[in-house]
């Protein structure tokens, strides 16, 4: 793996991929206009990102689902 880490300042993405197990290392707010989220990045991230983009099996459960969007919410404006 050349890096340890994934960077998208994706909202819906990033809540996708902690549904997935992935770890939210930290946000980056440099920028006061987009957030950038911080994954530790796994071997099957670039599977679960084009999982997510295109559509292909891209299930999650619902609830948690929107328990990983009030989650980030929640770290985004703390």
């Amino acid at each position: 793996m050349k890096n340890q880490y994934y960077k998208t300042s994706n909202f819906y993405l990033s809540a996708y991929l902690i549904c997935l197990g992935m770890e939210l290392i930290d946000i980056d707010r440099k920028d006061r206009k987009r957030a950038v989220f911080i994954f530790a990045d796994v071997h099957k991230r670039s599977v679960m990102v084009n999982q997510f983009i295109f559509g292909k099996e891209a299930l999650v459960d619902a609830r948690q689902f929107a328990n990983a969007l009030k989650e980030l919410k929640n770290k985004l404006y703390s």
